[in-house]
């Protein structure tokens, strides 16, 4: 199921983003600060729209979209699903298009 972020969703969804770039902990040199970015996601809500994915009631993927200006222009699309669940067949569409799949 996909649906609307909400504040209390933030401690969860950190976690999934860490589980989904923890595949390129190698390519970075400071991961210890990439995962502090990469685990702090929602606050991308401050500034643009999180919508996330939802497998039996767990958070298991997000997408996040910045906008310049006034929410027309799409600057950031970041997408990830939880490693695990890319081959969910009610998570396909963001399972297609996340960075983890």
């Amino acid at each position: 199921m996909l649906r609307d972020f909400a504040p209390a969703d933030a401690g969860p969804l950190g976690k999934v983003a860490l589980e989904s770039f923890e595949q390129f902990r190698s390519s970075y040199s400071d991961w210890t600060a990439m995962a502090d970015r990469v685990s702090h996601m929602s606050e991308l809500s401050k500034t643009g729209e999180l919508i996330l994915a939802e497998d039996h009631g767990q958070i298991v993927g997000g997408v996040a979209y910045a906008y310049d200006g006034p929410r027309t222009i799409e600057i950031v699309g970041l997408r990830l699903i939880r490693p695990d669940k890319c081959s969910s067949s009610n998570l396909r569409p963001v399972a297609r298009a996340a960075v983890s799949c």
